[in-house]
């Protein structure tokens, strides 16, 4: 038998999967013949197959030293390297494999999958791009549209990446890779149908653990707990090393509320999981911090806080009943002293009292000095402002970018007067580099990102720049850091704008608001002191606003039809204001109502309550998400703007009346269902505010049968638009800095 053939019969084995056979015919190829850069190559891949790369690396070097000029060889040595983590010599590697064959498949996906790994996703979508036009039919190249789509999943460009794992999918319907990677994408723009359907295929064609755990979180968030518990049970026997599909398993039966079994659960994931645990809860904005991992109390708040996941959705099932368990539950929590199984933030979204949102709000507090005072930060040092020297104010903020706070205080730091003022601003999380964000940051002399900062690094920070008076932007929502200013990073903290409620906290000099915001008969002494603007509560200024308006039929919005509108974030719904709005499609027959909801689940769940109204489905129109120039420009199609009650809006309600549309609100007792009546108010334009559910419903009705009515509101925020506190900017700028001067002053009289 020649060596030739020898080469042959060791690929036959290959294939056939006889892989001691064949290892030992390529073995028996000796250096110096023509087959042995071959021979040497496909061992170097069979190590690469059994995960031995130390030995994948000695066969692969013999290949480039038997036959220098093969990219397949350094590729492979690339995979090798990289599997050590040898980073820098697997880089040398893969450029000289791609050196010499600038097209190949495997260095190419290598390279893509070191940008997407480093944060250079955009890089790797360039790169991909010039490729893919480069390898026009080739059959491989399934493999680059799929990391293409990864990339693009990577920077957010998810309608660009659903066409391009598509079109991986049409050529090779049974790449599963991209069919998994297309699932992430439908579930990340939740596209939850979609995704459910992905991830079942995906399960059917090649069950295993991990894609049971991948279709259970989809049907978690779909709240079919059952099916979901039954997955991840499965998973979990089948791979008990999988933290998520455990984790998971916790969420379904917290949120089935089956607290025993989801606090046994989380049990075992503190015994084997620990950091893990704690760094995946540390990323759910609305659960608590605590030092010590309690399972019973992570428990409970999960069950809240998936039902409140829910809720976005438009899932309203067991409402009533689950809202009185939660309110039990926050009782008992607060009578224990232990963080409630609500944030502050969470409890402004159901229909709860003041004063429990309050009390919920007093305990956060209490528990961020807790962990402050476990950092043993040193006082701060006694400064007074000094005479000679502009006051130094300081903005912390997670918000300022295309976000309700950026909108509401765009033009308030263009706006501030720089002879009095130098403005700082502290930056808690990396920001996109949005025009809005551009605008903001162009206007703040002294810029500075303190995300990646620990509490006591930024307070030092913030120390070192000797604010005068620093304000809090961000308050207990998402992204917020209460230790910064619970520490004392200056002698003068106020809150303002961010949290739409009273924080009750003792670090805040103040809180800044409006007569309407918190009428002085709704004051209580363990509130911050609330500091009132005369007329605007924001600076959010003038839009821009798109030339040509569309025609109604580009809206799907019938002719003819009085079109009711609101463009609120789906949880800001309940099934109570729903009903009300309901009941004012009933009495106005030729109307419709036009929301925005972009989740497919929450879209078909709304149009189910509808008709359990009597309500037609077709008579709900869902409007697409467009850029706010646009969306401005659309809302003059509309007839009336409808607030919500629980959690009235300001951003939405602003937008609108700029567009010239009349809204309809219905303040209640709590600082967030004013929020509506607070805009109205400081637009000074007389518009008709509801003072009951029953009050709101007749308006509504009245509104949509007497045009001439309507028309006037209309005629006059057209009249009063120019000359309208709400939309100038400069003047709540000087109002603002009223507040911040008098402060000043009290304090450096009492000081002296």
């Amino acid at each position: 038998m020649n060596r030739t053939s020898t080469l042959e019969l060791a690929h036959t084995q290959q294939k056939t999967g006889n892989f001691p056979a064949a290892i030992r015919l390529y073995q028996q190829i000796t250096p110096g013949d023509a087959d042995y850069a071959d021979a040497q190559f496909q061992l170097g891949l069979l190590a690469l197959s059994a995960r031995q790369p130390e030995h994948a690396v000695t066969y692969l070097r013999q290949s480039t030293r038997a036959r220098p000029r093969q990219a397949d060889a350094y590729v492979a040595l690339a995979d090798a390297h990289f599997m050590l983590g040898n980073v820098d010599l697997a880089f040398q590697m893969l450029n000289k494999g791609l050196q010499l064959n600038p097209l190949h498949i495997r260095g190419l996906y290598l390279r893509s999958t070191r940008l997407i790994e480093e944060g250079q996703a955009e890089q790797a979508v360039a790169l991909l791009n010039t490729v893919l036009e480069r390898l026009g039919d080739h059959p491989d190249r399934v493999y680059l549209l799929n990391q293409l789509g990864i990339a693009l999943i990577a920077i957010k460009k998810h309608e660009d990446a659903f066409d391009t794992l598509e079109e991986a999918l049409r050529l090779r319907p049974d790449f599963w890779e991209a069919l998994g990677n297309l699932g992430m994408a439908q579930r990340l723009t939740e596209r939850l149908s979609e995704a459910e359907t992905s991830f079942r295929q995906l399960l059917q064609a090649e069950p295993n653990a991990i894609r049971r755990s991948n279709l259970a979180a989809v049907l978690l968030a779909r709240g079919n707990y059952t099916e979901a518990i039954s997955q991840l049970e499965q998973a979990c026997a089948e791979a008990p090393d999988i933290l998520d599909a455990f984790y998971n398993l916790a969420l379904a039966l917290s949120a089935s509320g089956q607290f025993e079994r989801a606090e046994a659960t989380f049990k075992h994931i503190l015994e084997r999981w620990p950091q893990e645990l704690r760094a995946r809860l540390s990323k759910d904005a609305d659960l608590e911090s605590p030092t010590e991992l309690n399972p019973l109390a992570l428990t409970r708040q999960l069950f809240v806080n998936m039902w409140l996941k829910q809720l976005k959705r438009g899932n309203w099932e067991s409402y009533q009943d689950i809202l009185t368990q939660c309110v039990a539950m926050i009782e008992e929590d607060l009578a224990a002293d232990r963080a409630p199984c609500m944030s502050p933030f969470s409890s402004l979204f159901i229909p709860i009292d003041a004063a429990l949102q309050q009390r919920i709000a007093r305990c956060h507090s209490h528990h961020v000095l807790e962990r402050v005072q476990n950092l043993a930060i040193p006082p701060l040092e006694k400064h007074l402002p000094s005479q000679n020297k502009r006051i130094h104010i300081g903005y912390v903020s997670a918000d300022l970018r295309t976000h309700p706070v950026g909108f509401l205080i765009k033009e308030l730091f263009s706006c501030h007067d720089r002879s009095r003022f130098s403005i700082h601003s502290y930056d808690l999380k990396p920001q996109p580099e949005d025009p809005l964000h551009q605008h903001i940051r162009a206007n703040i002399e002294n810029y500075c990102d303190i995300s990646e900062l620990d509490t006591i690094s930024a307070v030092q920070r913030i120390r070192h720049d000797h604010i005068d008076l620093l304000v809090d932007l961000t308050g207990y929502t998402a992204g917020g850091r209460s230790e910064i200013f619970a520490a004392r990073s200056a002698h003068l903290q106020l809150a303002y704008l961010g949290f739409p409620g009273v924080m009750c906290a003792p670090w805040l000099d103040g809180m800044i608001s409006t007569n309407v915001l918190i009428p002085k008969e709704h004051e209580r002494p363990e509130h911050e002191p609330v500091l009132r603007l005369p007329n605007a509560w924001f600076t959010s200024g003038q839009f821009e606003v798109n030339q040509e308006t569309p025609a109604r039929n580009d809206e799907a919005l019938p002719e003819g039809a009085f079109v009711y509108c609101c463009f609120q974030r789906t949880e800001k719904i309940d099934p109570l204001t729903f009903a009300l709005w309901m009941r004012i499609l009933e009495r106005t027959p030729d109307s419709v109502l036009w929301m925005l909801a972009e989740d497919t689940d929450a879209r078909a769940r709304l149009c189910q309550a509808a008709e359990s109204h009597g309500i037609d489905a077709s008579r709900l129109v869902f409007a697409r998400r467009v850029p706010a120039n646009l969306h401005l420009a659309r809302q003059k199609l509309a007839d009336l703007f409808l607030d919500t009650l629980v959690y009235s809006g300001t951003t939405t309600l602003v937008m609108a009346i700029f567009s010239g549309l009349p809204v309809l609100t219905c303040p209640g007792a709590t600082f967030v269902s004013r929020l509506g009546a607070g805009v109205i108010a400081a637009s000074g334009i007389p518009m008709p505010v509801a003072t009951s559910s029953a009050h709101y419903e007749e308006l509504a009705v009245e509104l949509a049968h007497d045009k001439d009515k309507l028309q006037k509101i209309r005629d006059q925020i057209s009249a009063m638009h120019a000359t309208s506190p709400l939309f100038d900017a400069q003047a709540t700028t000087r109002d603002i800095e009223h507040i911040y001067l008098e402060l000043i002053a009290h304090r450096t009289d009492t000081s002296a």
